[in-house]
């Protein structure tokens, strides 16, 4: 994501664009060693969305561009000298930051399915949650990315149990 992918003004978050690496190569066709990034489009058409932005990303969104901000076209999320930040660099912070807390499994697209399942479970809109993840279809969001907690199953099992005394 770039600067000029998001709106401060009107609290949205444009989904264009995605950062991909690959192999420099000389002249000769063989890898140099050195990785290059670039920006790609979105694998499917569903995958480019406008999406709103929360009170609490605009704010840390802000903390970072006032200390980091590079201009428009740099990377939200850059080295100290504004360059695209390796994935795999990125992978390895987050590990070392969810080790620190305590949790196991974890990983960046954990965030996502957990995102997923808790936007369901506050709205119940199967197609909310679909266009905001980008998918193409409801049947991949549900199939997918919408998992039962377990302490939610408890819990309406003790409602249930609840009513079924009543009657």
């Amino acid at each position: 994501m770039k600067w000029c992918d998001i709106d401060f003004e009107n609290d949205t978050i444009d989904v264009r664009r995605v950062l991909t690496y690959y192999k420099e190569r000389s002249d000769n066709g063989r890898p140099t060693g050195s990785m290059i990034a670039s920006y790609q489009t979105p694998k499917t058409v569903n995958s480019v969305r406008t999406i709103p932005m929360s009170p609490e990303a605009k704010e840390i969104l802000l903390q970072i561009y006032e200390q980091a901000y590079w201009g428009a076209e740099a990377p939200v999320i850059a080295s100290a000298e504004g360059n695209p930040i390796y994935l795999t660099a990125f992978e390895k912070t987050f590990r070392t930051i969810v080790s620190n807390v305590g949790l196991t499994g974890v990983t960046l697209h954990t965030l996502r399915h957990t995102f997923g399942s808790y936007l369901y479970e506050e709205t119940q809109d199967l197609l909310l949650v679909s266009k905001m993840l980008g998918h193409g279809s409801v049947q991949i969001t549900a199939n997918v990315y919408l998992h039962a907690r377990d302490d939610k199953m408890s819990a309406v099992m003790k409602e249930f149990q609840l009513g079924v005394g009543e009657i």
